[in-house]
């Protein structure tokens, strides 16, 4: 006696046309996520680096008297080091902060920590209110340029930092990075010279 299967069950059991579509929906996701996270990762090296070798380059202008002789500004001092970013194009002058200091020693070089915390109120869902604690980068390290860059034999440390924003935001915990004013990861770079007898 044979037995009858009906065909709308060997149409199910035999049919996979979209099996392939299935599974990589299933891990387009993460697969796209990985990528944007090694391609974030990859840009803020880039952006680390490129910062580092600009602000030596520039800070060889004011070790020279480049600087002072030509009376130029913090904003035009700033526009000399975005000059120099690839990666930092567009907002990067309103980004960037420089801090120039003259010492009266190497052993004296000391910065105040340009992160501070901020308590504010947030506004829940639901109507309540509750205080958090976050960091905040504090914009006023930027003090006085034109005595800052000092003197012919004066001693000048400069910090530039910049405010980066991760493609992917989560990506900056996963890799332990403290992050300032909602989400933005604060790459610095400093130099410390005595300033050549120019003059």
């Amino acid at each position: 006696m044979r037995i009858r299967i009906p065909l709308a069950g060997r149409i199910i059991r035999k049919n996979e046309d979209g099996t392939t579509a299935v599974e990589f929906a299933i891990l387009a996701f993460p697969l796209f996520l990985l990528i944007l996270g090694i391609l974030d990762v990859s840009l803020l090296l880039l952006g680390n680096y490129q910062l580092d070798n600009a602000v030596a380059d520039v800070a060889r202008q004011i070790r020279t008297g480049q600087v002072q002789s030509a009376g130029v500004t913090l904003d035009q001092f700033k526009t000399r080091i975005c000059d120099r970013l690839i990666v930092f194009k567009g907002t990067c002058t309103e980004r960037l902060f420089v801090e120039v200091k003259t010492f009266p020693d190497y052993a004296s070089i000391q910065f105040a920590d340009p992160v501070k915390e901020e308590t504010v109120t947030v506004t829940n869902p639901d109507g309540s209110t509750t205080t958090e604690t976050r960091e905040v980068f504090d914009e006023s390290v930027e003090g006085d340029f034109t005595t800052g860059v000092g003197t012919a034999g004066s001693i000048v440390g400069i910090r530039v930092f910049y405010l980066w924003e991760m493609l992917v935001p989560f990506v900056a915990d996963l890799l332990k990075q403290d992050t300032v004013n909602d989400g933005l990861v604060l790459l610095s770079t400093a130099a410390a010279f005595r300033n050549e007898p120019y003059k």
